[in-house]
């Protein structure tokens, strides 16, 4: 599933950002727009300084900020997203 693929990825890359509490990715569009949610500014600067001119499949990673009011718009249960996502080689080492 690219979606997961990407969504996966993405957490990878960012492993050291602990605050990345949303992603979704849209795979309609043919540039493959992925939408992140910080908890905060501090992070979301981090994670556009690990993704911006990253190459991933093939393709250059660009970064835009959005507000959150049109994040929110477009995602609505993202506003209560509180807890930090992991990736799938994370998630395999946590204890039960």
């Amino acid at each position: 599933n690219w979606k997961a693929y990407v969504i996966d990825s993405i957490l990878e890359r960012c492993q050291n950002i602990d605050s990345i509490v949303h992603v979704n990715a849209d795979d309609v569009l043919e540039e493959g727009c992925v939408y992140m949610k910080c908890s905060d500014s501090d992070a979301a600067d981090q994670a556009k300084h690990a993704l911006n001119s990253w190459w991933f499949d093939g393709q250059i990673v660009t970064i835009k900020y959005m507000k959150p009011e049109y994040y929110h718009k477009r995602w609505p249960a993202a506003r209560l997203a509180m807890k930090p996502l992991k990736h799938s080689s994370e998630l395999a080492q946590l204890p039960e």
